[in-house]
């Protein structure tokens, strides 16, 4: 489980990060629990943009793939605003709304 509340599951994940700051992170496996922090990279990859399609579509995606039960509010709203960006949200995020 990350900070923000986020959990996930399998041997790899995806998730949107904002800025540089290392996150805090739990991991268990069965009864084994361990804790630390995740240190981002000095000079991450680009940044996606929010007029491209692709990006959008990319970042939807990892959004809706946590668990959002276990979201913080805080992050499920700051989610929230970023799926209700734009207009084509219906069309370009997989699974985002009902059709």
């Amino acid at each position: 489980m990350f900070s923000d509340g986020s959990k996930f599951t399998g041997p790899t994940i995806g998730k949107v990060v904002v800025g540089l700051d290392s996150l805090k992170l739990e991991v268990a496996q069965k009864n084994v629990r361990a804790t630390g922090s995740v240190a981002l990279p000095g000079n991450p990859p680009p940044a996606g943009t929010m007029t491209n399609p692709e990006d959008f579509k990319r970042y939807s995606a990892l959004m809706l793939n946590q668990n959002l039960d276990d979201m913080r509010v805080a992050t499920l709203r700051g989610c929230i605003s970023f799926l209700g960006y734009t207009s084509s949200t219906r069309t370009s995020c997989p699974s985002a709304m009902p059709s």
